[in-house]
């Protein structure tokens, strides 16, 4: 994988200010989050006070079925400081997700900082998690029009 070039972030963060989830690609781009880390992440591993965010739990699907598991390493199991546009990000989408949460017929409370609007888990093509089926899937969700700036690069 190449990295971004700064014009590519900054594309990519101008949609994701437009996105429900624009959250995500803010701390992904910051953090450098596997996608199964992200839609692991729950709202309990985030220390505002403290600009933290612990990686405890990944979400994976193993045949068929969607699972949180443990991060594989001692390594991946870690404590990472959030920028603090990205403490920001965050406040900004919880607040729209208790909006949501007040809103919905049925909400299923999964804890999830990366959900669907009922709380669900996103399982769909639009926010795949990471399993080993799907390394042949878009490295970033793609939505509308971000799908050009996160697109997969090959190493040169």
């Amino acid at each position: 994988m190449v990295p971004f070039e700064p014009e590519e972030v900054d594309a990519i963060l101008q949609v994701a200010a437009e996105d429900r989830l624009g959250a995500f690609y803010t701390v992904a781009l910051a953090v450098g989050l596997r996608p199964s880390e992200a839609l692991g992440l729950g709202w309990a591993d985030i220390d505002f006070a403290g600009a933290t965010w612990r990686v405890q739990r990944t979400l994976e699907r193993q045949g068929g079925a969607w699972s949180f598991k443990e991060p594989k390493s001692r390594t991946s199991r870690r404590t990472i400081p959030l920028p603090r546009v990205c403490a920001e990000q965050l406040a900004a989408h919880r607040h729209r997700q208790l909006f949501e949460r007040r809103g919905a017929d049925e909400w299923e409370d999964n804890d999830l900082v990366l959900c669907t609007p009922t709380g669900r888990l996103w399982t769909g093509a639009r926010y795949p998690a990471a399993s080993p089926s799907s390394r042949s899937r878009p490295a970033w969700p793609t939505t509308g029009s971000t799908t050009a700036a996160t697109r997969r690069r090959a190493s040169s």
